[in-house]
């Protein structure tokens, strides 16, 4: 019967016989009747527009009248079957066949059962359709073989490759719920650490903010940007555990501050015309240092830690041991009260800037080196060395300046400048010296920006800090720290 169909008809006989057996483990396969409209659908859909299709669907339905015909199959009209149970076997090209893609027939077989179920669920209550849809070993099972399944399924059952992408998109979602949970469940774990350490241990109330800070990181990492609400919490509760660590009481009007190098002091001038040494705890080291005739507006340590310079409204420099000796003569030479004080890294020189809006350089005995500074049209307000000592930067109302040490000015002021500071940078293989220059543009509520420059004023990077008043509800609003960014450091 099978070598007289023509050679066009051959494949779709094949193909029909199989659909109509049922896979079983090991050799056990059973008959198993189809819809006929199953059958002619794989060559293509009932109301198919392309006549190449329809031309299939005729092969495919010549091809079952003849099995009928020759009795190999049975047909009641809407569905068809093998003849009896006896081919499976007694057909030996029939059982051939059904040793081919043994694998994959019975993973399309199953896949088609649970699309069955879903299809019937799905008609009955939408509610529970998901439940339904391939999961677990199945589906990584589908997965594993689609690139072999899909050429199969793509001609004859396009619902099954819909069943599946719905399927595989479900679980797919499933997982990343999943996955938030667990996260969001580990981030809790550690916002409840940081609450717990910032309660019962406040000497770790950095380390714990911190942690709060990096939670909000990895939120962001996780969660796509997103800042969940544990995150949150922790950063609320660290910032609102933030407090002074100590007061140093004893004098009004302190203007101006410095550490140690070593770390372990703090100098402090005040508005009484003396100098203050501090311990850490907040205790006075001895009696205050006696000598201006006004306040003091700055102070900075040496580079060794033994001495201390000061400038004060008096208009002169003052060089101090630490036990309050004064070191010379005033260093005298300025018209206008001393705003800033820096030594230079070597020690060996100090800068001031002052309220007559010039700098002088001047070495430890009291000597001014050079003629002033000449460029500001404001007080100068601040001053610091670069690292290596060859040239300094001054911050004044009008702007910064940098210098030479020759006092030849590099450029024109820029913007507002209260504060500078250098720094390093390693750029393109090779370290260069930066300049921090920080602008206030008001004070207690504003916008803290620091730009970063090489000595050619040529800008490398901008950081930018806003922070409310005390007095505002939120006290720090956004803190941003410059560790490492790209190449430097």
């Amino acid at each position: 019967m099978y070598n007289s169909l023509r050679e066009v008809d051959k494949p779709w006989a094949k193909r029909v016989c199989l659909r109509l057996v049922r896979v079983g483990v090991g050799e056990k396969d059973t008959r198993q009747r189809q819809p006929k409209e199953l059958l002619l659908a794989m060559g293509g859909p009932e109301a198919s527009p392309n006549e190449q299709q329809r031309q299939t669907r005729q092969v495919i339905a010549d091809v079952i009248q003849a099995l009928v015909a020759g009795r190999l199959l049975v047909g009641d009209g809407d569905y068809v079957d093998l003849a009896h149970e006896a081919l499976l076997d007694g057909w030996v090209r029939f059982a051939a066949w059904r040793q081919e893609d043994r694998d994959l027939r019975r993973l399309e077989q199953r896949m088609g059962d649970e699309y069955e179920s879903w299809k019937s669920v799905k008609e009955t209550d939408e509610k529970d359709e998901n439940e339904y849809l391939l999961k677990g070993g199945l589906l990584a099972e589908v997965r594993e073989q689609w690139e072999a399944l899909s050429k199969r399924l793509a001609e004859s059952r396009p619902a099954l490759m819909k069943y599946f992408v719905d399927s595989d998109r479900k679980e797919k979602e499933t997982v990343v719920m999943l996955q938030r949970a667990l996260a969001n469940a580990d981030m809790q774990a550690e916002s409840l650490r940081v609450h717990d350490t910032l309660l019962n241990n406040p000497a770790q109330t950095v380390e714990s903010t911190l942690s709060a800070v990096a939670l909000i990181g990895k939120s962001q990492q996780i969660f796509q940007g997103e800042v969940v609400v544990p995150a949150q919490d922790a950063l609320h509760f660290a910032c609102s555990r933030i407090r002074e660590c100590l007061r140093l009481e004893g004098y009004i009007g302190s203007t101006s501050v410095a550490f140690s190098p070593q770390g372990d002091r703090i100098v402090s001038g005040n508005g009484d015309t003396t100098l203050q040494l501090w311990d850490l705890e907040g205790n006075a080291i001895g009696p205050p240092f006696e000598g201006h005739s006004g306040s003091v507006k700055a102070v900075a340590f040496s580079p060794q830690g033994d001495c201390i310079v000061s400038g004060s409204a008096d208009r002169t420099l003052r060089l101090w041991d630490l036990e309050r000796n004064a070191i010379g003569l005033p260093f005298e030479g300025h018209s206008g009260s001393v705003e800033a004080v820096a030594f230079s890294p070597q020690g060996d020189c100090i800068v001031s800037g002052s309220a007559d809006r010039t700098l002088r350089l001047w070495n430890l005995e009291g000597h001014a080196v050079g003629s002033p500074f000449k460029g500001h049209s404001g007080f100068v307000q601040s001053v610091a060395f670069s690292p290596q000592g060859d040239c300094i930067v001054s911050g004044s109302n009008d702007g910064m300046l940098l210098w030479d040490l020759e006092g030849n000015a590099v450029g024109s002021p820029r913007s507002t400048v209260t504060a500078t500071r250098f720094g390093r940078w390693r750029l393109a293989r090779r370290e260069i010296t930066l300049c921090q220059v920080v602008w206030t543009l008001r004070y207690g509520c504003g916008i803290w920006n620091a730009r970063w420059l090489d000595c050619r004023s040529k800008v490398i990077a901008n950081w930018y800090c806003r922070w409310r008043s005390a007095r505002r509800e939120t006290v720090l609003f956004r803190l941003a720290v410059m560790t490492q960014y790209g190449c430097g450091t």
